[in-house]
């Protein structure tokens, strides 16, 4: 058995990030009505318009991908690595010291954090034309990147509008089927 909740990006709200440098928009996070402080895990997505630190989540593991724009990310003393929406997801811990610098203009990111010891995640873009999802994680997160996508899941179909997400849940053993056309953004989340 698996639940299935649409989330439109017309319902998000903006927030400040944690250190205030920025602006966030929550996707989804568990439990849902967790606060920055007891997140077990988090989807969501910024805008990142001028140079400047990330916020400090100590015991949390990220993982960043740019889904418009660009970003320069510099992790403690490494060199800076170019994110771009065909890059792969950045991953790093909570307690490093990251700089984003947007490179041309606004960049908006993707970004997935999880309580260490408590839940792992993945990302991965996924783009085709009647594709195929299988989900075996315990929540899949899909995001849509830049057009409408159709989709459908067990007997529920619909359409979803740009970065507008859909959250499945998975609550037995075994896999089940998502299917799409379009480019998404894929983000699996387990318990540890």
């Amino acid at each position: 058995m698996s639940g299935i909740k649409v989330l439109r990006v017309a319902d998000r709200t903006a927030s400040p990030w944690k250190n205030g440098g920025g602006t966030t928009y929550q996707i989804a996070a568990f439990p849902p009505e967790s606060g920055l402080a007891d997140f077990q895990w988090r989807v969501s997505t910024a805008e990142v318009a001028t140079p400047g630190t990330f916020s400090s989540f100590p015991g949390i593991d990220r993982i960043l991908m740019v889904i418009d724009g660009a970003l320069e990310v510099t992790i403690d003393d490494s060199p800076g690595v170019r994110l771009a929406s065909s890059s792969a997801g950045l991953s790093f811990t909570g307690y490093q010291r990251v700089w984003g610098s947007p490179i041309g203009g606004t960049a908006t990111d993707l970004n997935v954090m999880t309580r260490r010891g408590r839940y792992t995640a993945k990302m991965a873009p996924l783009d085709a034309q009647n594709g195929m999802l299988l989900i075996f994680a315990d929540t899949t997160v899909v995001l849509v990147a830049q057009t409408e996508t159709s989709w459908s899941f067990g007997n529920n179909t619909g359409t979803l509008a740009p970065r507008d997400a859909i959250m499945i849940e998975v609550q037995e053993s075994g896999c089940s089927a998502f299917a799409f056309s379009g480019c998404l953004y894929r983000i699996e989340l387990n318990r540890c």
